[in-house]
């Protein structure tokens, strides 16, 4: 194998499986001549296209592109006008996508013609064409790479999470919040916090919620753009609730009675998931608020890259320092993350034949305690090595691939030569698996 080189210049989160099966069928592309001749009354048919709610119907653009099964969720209008703007609902694949009106050619359900564009609506001159025809072209060639990634997904095995709709994120907003009101009676004193991705409940002072509400806010908008993540589409259903108590027994009865989970040990923080993409945080100040502050955006973190693209695992030496490096990130007053990785490189530094240990690569359990600053300052190299490579890597994990063929994949190297290169980087070259 070409040998690679590098140049650079807490808690275990709590998983509760319930698989759910969501068959994924292809779409059925196809080419259809485009009318050219005047059309006729006949062709110019527009019932009442928001009847169409509910309805699985054949769209086909003026491209000439044809989606069977479409399956409409909603149709927009125009306020003053009250004409139709875009065509939103659910592709025969599961994927979501949005049409508007002025690419549509026709509209049909159950063999009759709903919609057909008429000759006043199409392009006049010769670069509106030219444009249109391009950004169909760019929406055909992103539907052929999702089918393609379905593809990869059913050859190992991943499922890819199911659409959500409006009405699923209501709900779950819904009962996010029935969630904070019976708490509230069993913790008096909790005040709730929305953002447009996050319930924040907390008894803390309204100047210190301020400040770690902003640190999640930032997490989120920098993985969502890291990651590709779609701004109009929640990462995980419906907004993530996230309990900030300023005791530990708060946090222990909170844990105790609404997470059935008993065994809170030295966590200040643990982040809960479901495979309804449910996401629920809590966590206890402490005396150290930016400490506190980095746990917050650490266990968020968790949640997010759970919900994110499929429900593959990634590693914990992946899962953990990915956590730390955007907890450091976001909350940069914090030293918290910065003395685990000078404390780990000290031990190796003192050790005669340092090694990462072999429960650290382990994909069935959680890195040692004494390995977060490993897996941080290791996450850490990795990005400043290249982070196009590190997203690449993070993805294809996500599409099912063990962490040792993604980095093959993406770094064009093995376990042994990420070691060495990385030892080198934080300066114990003989550092060993």
């Amino acid at each position: 194998m070409k040998h690679i080189t590098f140049t650079t210049r807490w808690r275990p989160t709590l998983r509760r499986p319930v698989w759910r099966v969501g068959a994924a069928i292809g779409m059925v592309l196809f080419s259809i001549s485009m009318v050219t001749a005047a059309p006729t009354a006949e062709q110019e048919t527009t019932s009442d296209v928001t009847a169409l709610e509910g309805e699985t119907v054949v769209v086909t653009l003026k491209s000439g592109v044809e989606y069977e099964d479409f399956v409409v969720d909603r149709v927009t209008t125009h306020t003053r006008t009250g004409q139709p703007q875009r065509l939103i609902g659910q592709l025969a694949s599961s994927r979501r996508r949005t049409f508007k009106f002025d690419t549509i050619e026709q509209i049909a359900l159950d063999g009759k013609v709903m919609f057909r564009h008429s000759a006043s609506a199409t392009p006049h001159s010769g670069e509106s064409k030219k444009s249109k025809s391009t950004e169909e072209t760019k929406e055909d060639e992103a539907a052929k790479q999702h089918e393609l990634w379905l593809a990869r997904l059913r050859a190992r095995g991943v499922k890819p999470w199911d659409p959500l709709t409006e009405e699923d994120h209501a709900k779950a907003i819904e009962a996010h919040k029935q969630r904070y009101q019976e708490v509230a009676k069993l913790l008096p004193g909790l005040q709730l916090y929305e953002t447009k991705h996050f319930l924040f409940c907390s008894n803390l002072q309204p100047q210190q919620v301020r400040v770690f509400v902003q640190s999640l806010d930032r997490m989120y908008s920098w993985m969502q753009h890291t990651y590709g993540v779609d701004p109009d589409q929640p990462v995980w259903r419906g907004k993530a609730s996230v309990f900030a108590f300023a005791q530990k027994s708060e946090f222990v009865a909170f844990e105790s009675k609404f997470m059935e989970n008993d065994s809170t040990g030295f966590a200040m923080g643990l982040c809960h998931h479901d495979w309804d993409r449910n996401v629920c945080v809590a966590c206890y100040t402490g005396d150290d608020p930016d400490y506190f502050a980095t746990i917050l955006v650490h266990e968020t973190s968790h949640g997010f890259i759970f919900c994110y693209q499929t429900r593959a695992l990634v590693p914990s030496w992946v899962n953990e320092g990915m956590a730390e490096v955007i907890a450091s990130k976001m909350v940069p007053s914090s030293q918290g993350v910065q003395r685990k990785e000078k404390k780990f490189i000290e031990s190796m530094l003192q050790s005669p034949q340092p090694r990462l240990g072999d429960d650290f690569f382990s994909t069935t359990q959680n890195i040692p305690s004494d390995r977060y600053g490993s897996a941080t300052s290791m996450t850490r190299f990795l990005i400043q090595t290249d982070q196009e490579k590190y997203v690449r890597f993070i993805k294809l994990l996500k599409e099912g691939m063990s962490w040792e063929e993604a980095l093959e994949a993406s770094y064009n190297a093995n376990k042994q030569q990420l070691v060495s290169a990385y030892g080198r980087w934080i300066g114990v070259p003989n550092l060993r698996p």
